[in-house]
């Protein structure tokens, strides 16, 4: 029954080290994840991953931008143990897009990655 409950179960994961609604404390990232959204998730994706981005990251997730980057979160929540869950993640990124894929490049940024430039 206590499974059930609100953090039981949930020892040893963390939080963001940013909020969902920080993105405006680094303007130049949040101007990036409204204006090119794809190419933002194409870096996250490739730094999650551990490779350098290519022009191919880009256009799989032009195909199909949600799915690709509901999986991307979730791959980033995994690698920094991060609470949350798949539909947590799909309903933030459908809701709040640009605030999620900011949110997430600082975080890698925090990281140590530098999840940044173009494709």
């Amino acid at each position: 029954l206590q499974s059930w409950t609100m953090g039981q179960g949930d020892a040893g994961l963390s939080e963001w080290d940013t909020g969902l609604f920080g993105c405006f404390e680094d303007p130049k990232i949040c101007i990036v994840s409204c204006c090119c959204p794809i190419c933002q998730v194409a870096y996250q994706k490739a730094a999650v991953e551990g490779k350098s981005c290519s022009v191919m990251d880009a256009c799989l997730i032009s195909c199909c931008p949600l799915c690709c980057m509901v999986s991307i979160r979730g791959a980033l929540r995994e690698k920094n143990s991060i609470d949350g869950s798949m539909m947590g993640d799909c309903c933030t990124l459908w809701c709040c897009g640009v605030c999620a894929v900011t949110q997430q490049q600082r975080q890698l940024i925090l990281k140590g990655a530098k999840p940044a430039g173009w494709c």
